[in-house]
């Protein structure tokens, strides 16, 4: 007859043995930790450059050209720029060709230095006739010249401006091409872009624009 005490001893190691394998298995898959929830993904737009406003500067202060001038002439102005109506800028006329804006010169007024463009060369013209009177600038704040995000640039039209789908283009881009600004006050500015001949319009990011 086996005694209560050996009852007690087997029962004792029995539940030793239970003990160590729950230990065990707790070891080898932990209940208590929670897998992290993955952090949601925030999507981000990207912030477009700011348009760059830039002022044309054609002389230095001491009166010398701030542009490289490639020729001279003579020629006469008869009135305020078109492309660039601002104090200062003129529309003349010298070998046939009409030249708009020409800026005179600081302390002077018997010269202008006329640039077709705020990336180009200048031409000297010296004056066989007195400056006109400046005429009321209607449109002062426009700018002279843009450069769009896909590289093109504009110059401001100074004839008649093509339309195309109802908006006027006074802004001529070269390659058959004309743009408009839009009615935007923040940064960036766009333009309304198309091709003179075309029907559609596309909007396009100014990079720069300049003021005379």
């Amino acid at each position: 007859m086996i005694s209560a005490s050996r009852y007690l001893t087997a029962a004792c190691g029995t539940a030793l043995a239970l003990l160590v394998l729950t230990a065990c298995a707790s070891e080898r898959h932990p209940t208590s930790a929670v897998a992290p929830r993955p952090s949601p993904i925030t999507s981000v737009s990207p912030v477009e450059p700011a348009t760059q406003v830039r002022t044309f500067v054609p002389y230095l202060a001491d009166g010398r050209s701030a542009v490289r001038v490639t020729r001279t002439g003579k020629g006469t102005c008869w009135t305020t720029s078109v492309a660039a109506p601002v104090r200062g800028a003129y529309r003349c006329f010298a070998a046939n060709q009409i030249l708009d804006p020409c800026f005179v010169a600081p302390h002077s007024t018997d010269t202008v230095l006329c640039v077709p463009s705020p990336w180009s060369s200048a031409q000297r013209i010296t004056l066989t006739a007195a400056l006109p009177k400046h005429s009321v600038l209607l449109n002062s704040s426009r700018p002279w010249a843009l450069q769009l995000a896909n590289g093109a640039r504009c110059l401001a039209v100074t004839g008649t401006a093509p339309a195309v789908a109802g908006v006027s283009l006074p802004y001529s881009c070269g390659n058959g091409f004309g743009a408009a600004l839009t009615a935007s006050r923040g940064k960036p500015v766009s333009a309304r872009y198309a091709r003179t001949d075309g029907t559609t319009l596309r909007t396009v990011r100014i990079a720069a624009l300049w003021r005379a």
